[in-house]
Formats: C-alpha cells, sequence, structure tokens
C-alpha cells in the first residue's frame, strides 16, 4: 500500500512540476533565457531554414540586444504585452522547414512547438512560449517514465529532477530539455 502512495505522490510532484516550469517560462522574458537565440538559430539549421531566428526576432521587438545576456536589465512591461497579442508579422512560408537534419533531434519537442505556433499563426510570443511548453511536456514524459522504471530510492531521483535549475532548462528552448531527462531515463535503467 505505501506503494501506491508513492505513485500517488509521484503523480502529484508531476502535476507541481508542470505548473513550476510553467511560470519559469513566463517569468524568463523572451531571449533573456540562456543562449536561447542561439538555440532558436539551431533549430532553424535543423530544419534547413537558416532564417528562422532572425525572422522571429525582427517580429517580436523586445529589445532583444539590450536584454541579451543582460539579467539584471528589464523588459519594456508595455512591451511585452505588445508582444503578446500582436498578429504576427512574419509569412508562415518564412518560418517552415525546409529541410530535416539530425541534428534537430536534440531540440525536436519545442522545434514541434514552434511549428506548431507557426502553423496556427500565432504571435511571436507565443510561437516560443508552445516550444517551451512542447519542451517542458518532453521533459516530464520522459522523467515519469524514468520514475517508473526506477527500481529504487525514486524520491532521490525526483528531487534532482524538480531543482530549480533543471527545471528552468526543461522549460527552455535548450536541448538540455531533451538531454537531461534522457540522462535521468539511462540512471533509471
Amino acid at each position: 500500500t505505501w506503494l501506491k502512495g508513492l505513485e500517488g505522490a509521484i503523480r502529484g510532484c508531476m502535476v507541481l512540476m508542470l505548473l513550476f516550469g510553467i511560470i519559469l517560462s513566463f517569468m524568463i522574458p523572451p531571449w533573456q533565457t540562456p543562449d536561447e537565440y542561439s538555440h532558436v538559430l539551431l533549430i532553424g539549421a535543423g530544419e534547413g531554414n537558416l532564417d528562422l531566428a532572425d525572422t522571429l526576432r525582427t517580429d517580436m521587438n523586445l529589445e532583444d540586444e539590450r536584454i541579451r545576456y543582460q539579467y539584471e536589465e528589464k523588459i519594456n512591461l508595455e512591451q511585452w504585452r505588445d508582444a503578446m497579442t500582436k498578429a504576427p508579422g512574419y509569412h508562415w512560408t518564412e518560418c517552415m522547414p525546409k529541410g530535416v537534419h539530425l541534428s534537430l533531434l536534440k531540440h525536436w519537442p519545442a522545434a514541434f512547438g514552434i511549428l506548431l505556433g507557426v502553423l496556427f499563426r500565432l504571435p511571436t510570443f507565443w510561437v516560443l512560449e508552445l516550444g517551451e511548453l512542447f519542451s517542458l511536456i518532453f521533459y516530464l514524459t520522459v522523467c515519469w517514465f524514468a520514475l517508473k522504471l526506477m527500481p529504487i530510492k525514486k524520491e532521490i531521483l525526483l528531487m534532482f529532477m524538480v531543482f530549480p535549475m533543471t527545471m528552468q532548462q526543461a522549460s527552455s528552448l535548450s536541448y538540455d530539455a531533451v538531454l537531461i531527462p534522457l540522462c535521468f531515463l539511462f540512471v533509471a535503467y
């Protein structure tokens, strides 16, 4: 019966991790997540579309040059609100993949989310948020399987999964959202 209690606790932790990841995704403004622009460049390169990052960056004017790598700089809240509601200035054909390269594998959840956002013609802000949300969902899914597979000490593995820095990376466009949970799965196996 204690095992059923542990399963329920793990389910509850997964829901809390989802909420925590979503909160982190919104707390850190676009382009201020470490190396976010570089990861969008890598996603574009994996899709054979080298203009993807610049198309999205220019469509969402958040003074990215001023805030990138300057974590103490604050974003103008009015610009942030405008970015959330601004009709997309990109044409969907500018953001579509022109091929698929093996390098896209390390970013595939974020790339899939970005592609869906572009197909639905969402504002650029929400395109990037959808990429982060799909990364988070992938992270939580693989972590769930890792915890199911882990024979003992599931609580310790769960503790590492919920670290703030780990959760921040899980809810970003970084390839760490793929790499970290696969490492957890490997350890559990």
